[in-house]
């Protein structure tokens, strides 16, 4: 499995809806657990998570549609300093 960031930049006008999304679609298995830095309340509206999945195309497929649709995937790894 491989890293992918989830970058999800959006409107505050969406903002409300993409979140309403999850309410009916449920979270996602691949995001399910994980930290999501959202940086929403102070602005700038957009989303950050990293999730485990076999390829981008797959990270992408578990996000609900609108979410989908203002997502880029960005394959990653992880380091420490």
């Amino acid at each position: 499995m491989s890293q992918f960031l989830l970058y999800c930049e959006h409107t505050a006008e969406e903002c409300e809806e993409l979140g309403k999304e999850y309410e009916v679609y449920g979270v996602p298995g691949p995001v399910k657990g994980q930290d999501y830095y959202c940086s929403c309340p102070y602005g700038f509206h957009a989303g950050w998570v990293v999730v485990e999945a076999a390829s981008a195309e797959h990270a992408m497929a578990s996000l609900p549609p609108l979410n989908r649709a203002h997502t880029k995937a960005y394959q990653v790894e992880t380091m420490r300093f």
